[in-house]
């Protein structure tokens, strides 16, 4: 038997929502060959393996198509779809600037589209990281994209924490962000950028003082700093792109790990690796197994 989530606000695909193409778009004027590299290792560190030789590989909600590329270059099959035109265009800019053009396949689609999801196949690996709590639906689109894992395949997605009252606030700062001129979004990503290194400065400089009174070298607290606002971060991301995402990016729901878990287990899925975000800010990344008995 099924037990699903409590129910959420289903967002309408014709609703209001954040111009995500339009920001990767930006992002592809900076990428790097560095930056496709670091694509490349975070997919080897998440499934363990120097290759994707023959695998075939379904990007859904492919964004920039930074990791479609990266799939692409470790040897797999992929296929990239993403719900906004314009990242569809990213992504085949992509494919023209950096692919090969053998074994990529891109095209526009939705998550919430359970004809079209099933048109595809099924996939050894199904990927789809921070884009699922972005449908309007979530957890509909997670049991459609679920779907086209093949049995014995991987479904790997990073969904946004559940933070309770803090979550809702956010809500609030989304849906103001894409219900405004293009002057007043500059501000308000202006003033959560403000806002987050006024925490973040002062618990660098108390973490500083610290180190210094054990006569300990306080430089790598500032230098990783400034590589994660002035560099490329964690897996190619740079500072700005993420926070004009983050701050912008609606629809968004939020999940908690154990409702994943659950949502998951119950249609087959065995859990293979988790990294969880505590109760902070962030998103939880998952790497399920689908059991090799499901029809």
């Amino acid at each position: 038997m099924l037990i699903d989530p409590k129910p959420t606000e289903v967002t309408l695909e014709t609703d209001p929502r954040f111009a995500f193409g339009a920001n990767w778009w930006r992002f592809l004027s900076r990428l790097t060959e560095p930056q496709i590299a670091t694509a490349e290792q975070s997919i080897q560190k998440l499934f363990h393996r120097e290759r994707l030789d023959g695998l075939t590989f379904l990007d859904v909600g492919s964004g920039s198509g930074l990791f479609s590329l990266a799939a692409n270059r470790l040897g797999a099959i992929v296929t990239s779809i993403d719900f906004d035109p314009q990242s569809v265009a990213c992504a085949e800019e992509l494919r023209r600037r950096y692919g090969s053009g053998n074994g990529w396949t891109i095209q526009q689609g939705s998550a919430r589209d359970q004809k079209m999801m099933a048109s595809l196949g099924q996939f050894d690996i199904v990927y789809s990281w921070g884009v699922l709590h972005h449908t309007g639906d979530m957890w509909s689109a997670i049991a459609i994209t679920a779907q086209a894992t093949r049995p014995g395949g991987h479904f790997c997605l990073s969904i946004y924490n559940d933070q309770g009252a803090a979550s809702d606030r956010w809500k609030t700062v989304k849906k103001l962000y894409v219900a405004s001129p293009s002057f007043i979004r500059l501000l308000i990503v202006l003033a959560v950028v403000l806002a987050y290194e006024c925490y973040a400065i002062p618990v660098n400089l108390f973490r500083s003082l610290m180190l210094v009174i054990r006569f300990r070298n306080p430089l790598p607290i500032w230098q990783a700093w400034f590589q994660s606002r002035f560099g490329q971060k964690e897996r190619g991301m740079y500072y700005w792109t993420d926070m004009v995402d983050w701050v912008g990016g609606w629809p968004f729901e939020v999940a908690k790990p154990e409702e994943i878990f659950r949502f998951l287990r119950d249609r087959g899925f065995t859990l293979f690796e988790m990294r969880t975000v505590g109760g902070r800010l962030g998103c939880n990344e998952f790497v399920f197994r689908r059991d090799d008995s499901t029809d």
